[in-house]
């Protein structure tokens, strides 16, 4: 199965986050038209995980989404039952694959994080993201 690339971009400075409509090889972004800069501390680029969230938000690598767990099936392996519209969760990319980074850490220093290729198992919703709402991971609720 194959899926879209596709990347948006956060603009530091100007606090602004945009769709990518080109990269350079010399260093370059187009973000929404406009030509920038590409330095790692200047710019941050996100990549599509190929996925939308359950009103069709595309759902991208450093978005915050707010998830329940719908399924018993999947009550171990993920989300619990508890139905908290505060439970928040960062996408992220690791080992491989696009995870759901949960607010847990394990006994052996490991972090909870589970794989998203089991979306359609979840009500996900796609709430922010870690550079315009960062406050969303500090347990703060949504107005």
């Amino acid at each position: 199965m194959s899926r879209e690339i596709k990347f948006r971009a956060f603009v530091n400075e100007i606090k602004l986050m945009g769709k990518v409509c080109e990269l350079y090889c010399d260093g370059g972004v187009v973000i929404d038209n406009y030509e920038y800069p590409l330095q790692p501390s200047s710019i941050e680029l996100t990549q599509y995980t190929g996925l939308k969230d359950k009103d069709g938000k595309e759902i991208y690598e450093g978005d915050i989404v707010r998830a329940f767990s719908v399924c018993d099936m999947v009550y171990d392996y993920c989300f619990e039952k508890d139905n908290d519209p505060t439970k928040f969760y960062e996408i992220v990319f690791n080992d491989g694959c696009f995870q759901f980074k949960g607010e847990k850490q394990w006994s052996d220093g490991s972090n909870d994080w589970r794989s998203i290729e089991n979306v359609e198992l979840f009500k996900v919703e796609v709430i922010g993201n870690i550079y315009e709402n960062p406050e969303l991971l500090t347990g703060m609720t949504t107005k």
